[in-house]
């Protein structure tokens, strides 16, 4: 992204919020990086001779406006993946803890782990999960209070009700 796309997305991205630097960078960035990122795979922007659009079902969604429904429906993949069932248990952690408190990560992980799933023939780690793409958007949803190193691993209220919906489908 240009660099004055990069400060305008800066702006915008709650994550990347009291991130130190110029922030006019993408890779010097990594909040906005990884949510750029989470939002082309979960199917949400596309690449097209260079420039970041928004895909024909976001752009459908935008059009009807049906924004919040896109979200909710494209937090679980298809089922049988470790990313559904991975997402499954996070979703469940965001659903019932406390909007800003911390998310246990790591027992989201053994959790995973226990169900059988590895990681390169291991445990599942903690970074597994929190690169997921929903974790990375539903940090993004909603303002957090505090210093960014005290908003890891919290949600706001906005995705904590979000995490309950996407569980209810």
């Amino acid at each position: 992204m240009r660099p004055a796309a990069v400060e305008a997305a800066c702006a915008v991205v709650p994550a990347i919020e009291g991130w130190l630097g110029a922030n006019n960078r993408e890779l010097q960035s990594i909040p906005l990086l990884e949510f750029r990122e989470s939002l082309q795979r979960l199917g949400f922007l596309r690449k097209y001779k260079g420039s970041l659009l928004p895909s024909r079902r976001a752009r459908a969604a935008l059009h009807a406006d049906a924004v919040h429904e896109l979200v909710v429906e494209a937090l679980l993949p298809a089922t049988g993946s470790f990313d559904h069932a991975a997402g499954v248990l996070l979703l469940a952690y965001i659903a019932t803890t406390e909007p800003g408190a911390k998310v246990p990560i790591d027992a989201v992980a053994a959790a995973a782990t226990e169900l059988g799933w590895r990681v390169d023939h291991g445990p599942v780690p903690a970074e597994a999960i929190r690169d997921m793409p929903l974790w990375v958007l539903l940090t993004n949803i909603g303002r957090r209070p505090g210093d960014w190193r005290d908003r890891f691993g919290t949600f706001s209220p906005e995705a904590t009700t979000i995490a309950r919906e996407a569980l209810l489908r």
